[in-house]
């Protein structure tokens, strides 16, 4: 989303809607090598509007192997 080539979806995002959440997954979530996010997004602009932020994991980079068991 940092990317140039999305400089129309964060124009239209930040006019148009509003994030309502936003959780940050991080790495290896359903055993994926790659981040996740979720994210609700409101079909209205409201610019006062202050979304909930979270980050659900404390550790970065931390990816569990299939083998690993959970404790």
């Amino acid at each position: 989303m940092f990317l140039s080539s999305f400089d129309a979806v964060r124009q239209t995002l930040f006019d148009k809607h509003t994030i309502g959440t936003f959780l940050h997954n991080g790495r290896g979530l359903f055993g994926s090598d790659f981040g996740s996010c979720s994210f609700t997004i409101r079909n209205s602009a409201m610019p006062a509007y202050k979304g909930i932020v979270r980050r659900l994991f404390d550790k970065g980079c931390s990816v569990a192997s299939a083998s690993t068991e959970l404790n």
